[in-house]
């Protein structure tokens, strides 16, 4: 296993910015998240042992299976999680802090 890093390459949206561009950033904080998964073949794992109400989840992109596992602490609600999990993968795809921010508006946004 390792640590996701997005590759990078040239986006329409963004001027000198570099990112995957595989997803839309307004798809990435609109789509249901289901699809947003499947496309990425990712899942999302609830790992007892991330018990830490600070910290905020993280990525990992398994090699031999080709998954994409968003392990996100336990007891953290439903909407939260999604909302996790959404910021996480604009990060994977390359996004900028800023640009999550601006598509996050009104919410915490890492």
């Amino acid at each position: 296993m390792r640590v996701s890093a997005a590759s990078h390459k040239s986006h329409p949206e963004t001027s000198d910015q570099q990112v995957s561009a595989f997803l839309p950033l307004p798809r990435i904080a609109s789509a249901p998240l289901p699809d947003l998964l499947a496309s990425v073949n990712g899942e999302i794992v609830v790992l007892d042992e991330l018990d830490d109400p600070n910290l905020f989840g993280g990525i990992v992109e398994r090699r031999d299976t080709g998954r994409v596992l968003f392990a996100m602490p336990p007891r953290r609600p439903t909407g939260e999680r999604e909302r996790c999990v959404r910021v996480l993968l604009a990060h994977r795809e390359g996004y900028s802090r800023d640009q999550v921010r601006s598509a996050f508006a009104g919410g915490c946004v890492a």
